[in-house]
């Protein structure tokens, strides 16, 4: 699970959130995300960022496709 929530704002193809709340305190810092849209599909990436479970460097990507 991940949760977050707060103000956003959008320049170019950069989504940045403020969190006012989050499942884990590390996030309350300032959320950097890049997205595009492809078609039908809204891809969302972050930033590469260590993860804490693996130990390695990773870049999560998310994609959302459009019901029809």
């Amino acid at each position: 699970m991940v949760a977050y929530t707060g103000k956003y704002t959008l320049e170019g193809n950069t989504w940045t959130t403020k969190p006012d709340v989050a499942w884990n305190e590390a996030w309350m810092g300032e959320q950097v995300r890049y997205f595009k849209l492809d078609g039908d599909k809204l891809v969302v990436e972050t930033k590469p960022a260590m993860n804490p479970n693996y130990g390695t460097v990773v870049r999560v990507t998310l994609v959302w496709q459009r019901d029809e």
